[in-house]
């Protein structure tokens, strides 16, 4: 028994249109890309800088963050203008780049300074669960400065600390799941 799977030639012509109706649909959305490196005074590149772009006539906005290398990559970021870019990070000023204008099947590629910000931070304590800062702190507080540890050729943080505080008492662990 032979079955009739045949399509009709309307049935073809309703598949046609529909697949090139769908392709003019894509073809019609203009996008580009925006890339970018982020670098400090000294021109080493900056990690975990977050970066926000907006276009102020369309509401459009999105954000990425730095990789190690202090790069910065949005793709599909629709044409048109009055884009800008917002910088910021702990430790840096925070920096707003204003007025640019992206247009169609291109890559904007953009260098970006970070000045250091001269105001030092409140020392933190984690506590359990939470933080406090350190004036508010009642009880006994120790501290471990960086430049005792620095130079120290060890491989993990809890072998830095061994011996360093007095009444801390550090366990190192094996890094196998499960132990203490």
């Amino acid at each position: 028994m032979r079955s009739n799977t045949r399509l009709s030639w309307g049935s073809y012509a309703l598949f046609f249109l529909l697949f090139s109706f769908q392709s003019t649909i894509y073809a019609q959305v203009k996008n580009s890309q925006v890339k970018g490196v982020v670098q400090g005074n000294d021109n080493d590149p900056i990690e975990g800088v977050s970066v926000i772009i907006r276009n102020t006539k369309t509401n459009f906005s999105t954000g990425t963050s730095t990789n190690s290398a202090g790069e910065f990559s949005f793709s599909n970021i629709p044409v048109g203008g009055s884009y800008s870019f917002t910088f910021s990070t702990v430790g840096f000023e925070t920096q707003t780049l204003s007025g640019y204008n992206i247009k169609e099947d291109i890559t904007l590629s953009l260098m970006v300074k970070m000045k250091a910000t001269a105001a030092s931070l409140d020392q933190v304590v984690v506590v359990g669960y939470g933080t406090q800062k350190r004036k508010d702190l009642t009880g006994a507080v120790g501290s471990v400065a960086g430049k005792d540890i620095k130079d120290l050729a060890v491989a993990r943080v809890d072998q830095a600390l061994l011996g360093k505080a007095a009444g801390v008492q550090v366990k190192p662990s094996t890094g196998e799941p499960g132990a203490a």
